[in-house]
This record gives structure tokens, sequence and C-alpha cells, in this order.
């Protein structure tokens, strides 16, 4: 710097620091006059304008030598003395200048922003006043929209489902980083090798009982990620760890406070997972190894939705292989969301009934709507509004008793919705239609609590014993015992002893019981 401008700055010094119209100066003759503060270069405005120039400079000397002219007058003008820095309290680094309109970045990284809590309670703030919830993917609006903008880019409503995608992230991932997966390519080679080694993971997990985040920690993956792979081998999973997975899912779903999780106050000594005391609703998950009949008696399930039934709780059980079906979970989240009341509501009276011929309609509603699925029936009524199929009820000769005339085989509403009367006017335009003495149907324990037949006119006749089903250790597949009868043994299975009993030939091929909490039974007679 010449000694000129030095002498000419010294003497500015005093000036400086008393000169209270400096940002006066910068409103009448820069933003005044309409001139852009981005679009003043240095040099043109130090010509024009030395004195003010200089002050400009020594008032912003916390600034780097380098900075725009835009950002010095920006911080004049909104009165910035120091370096603005990140307003996450845990860090002190600068932040970065965008441009003279939008001043300061809040946060220097993506880290610290996310990171925090002041920014999460104003991101959960402005949600809640914009979308009604705390994040925008919780608005049935939002999700009803990304649903169909995936449907018609990608043909499913996640991405995620489409198998073009799939397969074009692991082929980029894998060209990248040479492996399908991104964290497992920053493992080391024998520890990768160990997580997907049946072998190595049964051992250590099963023979050495050695829990999850030992082994996590020994491969150093998430416990997560070795429990995905556990689950993959076939390998039964520790009930105490993927049951807290479960169960943390169903809780999110049900987006409540007061939710009480793993409590034995209610129905002492047993443990509910899940209870929430403002509906009287009480969910199990049911591990199936955890809860096959190497753990859990036959009556075991039952017992429980009896002292639940005694403090007037309804308990729902859902079984492992139905929450990890896609389809079925979200029969059950409908379920749960009629419990709670927070089904849409649609009257009956705003509805048509015809019955229905065309079993491709039948068989689709009640694989999607129903949690036992389709099963044959002759007569199909359902229940229509605007044209649409939203309630069916089905019935066909008395399955299991001849001393009644029909059985109501199946009743269920499209998922997510409550039909108010829609059921008592399917069962009247049967009544009247059909002319029954005497109707029969069975309303499983596990989920039902039998008041629909009351509304209907049934009568409770009685309660049959806990039914059981088999599944195979190492898979997530029930099967109904009828398929496993004494007689068909035979050709079914690799080791059969005919002297033995149809339970313990199971139990020899590697098969194991779970029992539900029996059916209730309930009649209508016409009078």
């Amino acid at each position: 710097m010449e000694p000129k401008l030095n002498q000419r700055l010294s003497e500015l010094l005093l000036v400086i620091y008393m000169n209270q119209d400096l940002k006066i100066w910068i409103k009448n003759n820069i933003l005044d006059k309409n001139l852009n503060p981005i679009g003043l270069r240095f040099s043109s405005f130090l010509k024009k304008n030395e004195e003010n120039c200089l002050i400009l400079m020594l008032k912003t000397n916390y600034l780097d030598n380098n900075c725009k002219i835009s950002e010095r007058i920006y911080n004049i003008i909104n009165d910035i003395t120091s370096v603005s820095k990140c307003k996450n309290k845990k860090c002190f680094n600068k932040v970065k200048f965008i441009n003279y309109k939008q001043g300061y970045n809040d946060y220097c990284s993506w880290k610290c922003s996310n990171t925090c809590s002041i920014a999460k309670q104003k991101y959960i703030e402005t949600c809640m006043k914009k979308y009604g919830v705390n994040h925008p993917w919780k608005n049935n609006k939002i999700k009803l929209k990304r649903k169909k903008t995936n449907i018609k880019k990608y043909g499913f409503d996640n991405p995620s489902k489409s198998k073009e995608i799939k397969d074009k992230i692991k082929k980029n991932t894998l060209e990248k980083y040479g492996n399908e997966n991104y964290f497992y390519s920053l493992l080391p080679k024998d520890n990768f090798e160990k997580l997907n080694n049946k072998n190595f993971l049964y051992k250590e997990y099963i023979i050495n009982k050695k829990t999850s985040r030992k082994i996590s920690n020994q491969l150093n993956v998430s416990k997560s990620a070795l429990l995905k792979n556990i689950h993959k081998q076939n390998i039964p999973i520790n009930y105490e760890y993927f049951v807290s997975f479960a169960e943390r899912e169903i809780i999110d779903f049900i987006n409540q406070k007061n939710i009480q999780t793993n409590t034995r106050k209610i129905i002492s000594p047993y443990e509910l997972d899940i209870f929430i005391l403002e509906n009287k609703l009480a969910i199990e998950f049911d591990g199936l190894y955890w809860h096959s009949e190497e753990y859990k008696d036959k009556k075991y399930h039952l017992l429980k939705t009896k002292m639940c039934e005694e403090k007037d709780i309804q308990l729902l059980h859902i079984f492992e292989n139905e929450w990890l079906n896609e389809s079925i979970q979200d029969i059950w989240k409908s379920i749960i969301n009629s419990k709670l009341g927070k089904n849409k509501k649609i009257f009956a009276r705003n509805c048509k009934v015809k019955e229905i011929t065309d079993n491709k309609i039948i068989h689709d509603f009640l694989d999607k709507n129903h949690l036992q699925g389709f099963v044959g029936s002759n007569i199909k009524i359902g229940l229509f509004y605007k044209n649409q199929l939203i309630s069916l009820m089905t019935f066909g000769k008395s399955r299991y008793s001849n001393k009644f005339q029909y059985e109501m085989i199946r009743f269920c509403s499209k998922k997510y919705l409550n039909v108010v009367g829609g059921a008592s006017k399917l069962f009247k335009y049967f009544i009247r239609n059909y002319d029954p003495q005497s109707v029969i149907s069975y309303a499983d324990k596990r989920y039902s609590d039998g008041n629909l037949y009351k509304i209907l006119g049934f009568e409770y006749s009685h309660s049959s014993a806990p039914n059981y089903f088999y599944y195979k250790l190492g898979t997530n597949v029930l099967y109904p015992r009828i398929k496993f009868q004494k007689h068909k043994l035979e050709k079914q299975l690799e080791i059969y002893n005919p002297k033995l009993s149809e339970a313990k030939n199971m139990f020899n091929n590697n098969y194991r019981r779970i029992w539900d909490c029996g059916n209730m039974i309930y009649v209508y007679n016409n009078k």
C-alpha cells in the first residue's frame, strides 16, 4: 500500500468510529437509487467513493480481504459487527454468505442443521402451520399425491418396489464402490464374508448364544444390518430384539400420546407390548419362534386375551409373518385404525346393495381387505358407494356343522374405511331375500370382540379351544393344521414314523406349532 494511502487511512480512523452516517450514505447512494449491491465492483466503487469505501473496509475489517463488497454492505445495513457463525450451539464455524438479498446461511453444514434443536423445532412449527403434521410426508394429501406421481412414473406407489430401479441402484453402487451395498463396501473383506456366512451367524447367534449387539460390534456393522442378514439366512431372530423393531413400527403408525409399552401393570404378572388406556386397546406382537409351543403353551395367548377382557380391554394378536407381509400388514393397520376411530366413515344409507357373481372381484377384494383372504362361497352380497365396492358379506352352506342351514363366511369393508350400518344393511338383504332358518358364524378372538354379531341379532353360543398352525424353523410361513393331517404326512415329510403322532412327526422335521386364541361361535335363528 502506498504511503499516501496509508496516511489517508490513518486520518480516517477517528472519523470512522465517530461516523454514524455510513449506513445512511449507503441507503441514499446505493439502495434508494435501485443500484444492486450484488453487481457492484470494488474497483469502480473505490474510484467514485474513496472515502466511504475506505470507511466501509475498516468497519468490516473482520471479514476476509477478498470478500465481495456486497457482503460488506450487507453487514453495515444489518448492523453486523463480527464474523457470522453457525447457529448450532455446539459449532463455531463460519457460515457462507449467499448474496445481498439472502444474506448468510444459518448453518455451516447439513449435519449442523439436522442436529440443531432450534432448527428441528422451527421445522416442526413450519410443518404444523403449513400441513397440520410435523412432517410433510405424514400429510394424507401429500402421501396420495406422492403415490400417484410414483405410480405414473414408475408403475408402483414407491420407486423402491420397482425391480428396474432396484437393479439400477445395485448396478451403480457396484460400479462405484465394488459392492451392491455402499456400507458393505467399507467393511474389511473378512467381516463382509462372515456377515453373509450362514454357518458363522448360526454358530455365533444360536449355538454360542451371543447377542446381536456383540456380533455386530465384532463385525463392525450396525445391529439392524446384522439382524437383517440373520433374517435373510432364515435363522430364528431373538424375540427381544426383533419385537422391539416391530413394536416401534406399530407405535409410530399409531402416532398417539400416552402409549404404554412393555407394561406388566395391566394384567400382572404378564406383559402387554402396547397399551392405549384412552381406547382400552392392547396389542401383542407374537414372534413365531418365541411364541411357538417350545416357549408358550396352548392357552398362553387365550389367557392374556381373557385377562384383558375382564378389564374391558380388547387385545389384538399380530403374528410375525403377518407384519412382515406388506399387504397383510396394511390390513392390520386398518384394523388398528378402526379400533382407534381413525378410519374414514361412509354411511350405508348412501350406498346400494348388489349381489356379485364375478368371483375375480370377490377374490381380489377379500385378499386385499380380509386377514384370512379369499374363500369360496355361494352368496356374495356387496355394498357399493358411487359404483365402487366398499363392503362385502358372503354366505354358504355351514362348513363344520350340519345343524345350521347357512354360514356367514366373510365380512369386511375396504381398508381404512368404516361403513356405518353397512353390515346391518347387507345382512337384512340376505334375510329378506333368502329367508334362512339358521346362520352360524365364527369370530376370531385374535382381532374380534364379537360386537358386530350382537348388532346383527346373533346370539353367542360358545367358544372353541385355541387352534394351531405349523411353521418350519427358519421360515415365516404359517400353514393350517389341516394341511398336515397324519394320513397326509408320509408323502410330505422326509422323516416319518407311523407309530408317532402328527405333532411328533412334525417336530422331528423341524416344524413347530403356534396357537391362536380360538373362535367365538355365534348363531342366528330366524324366528
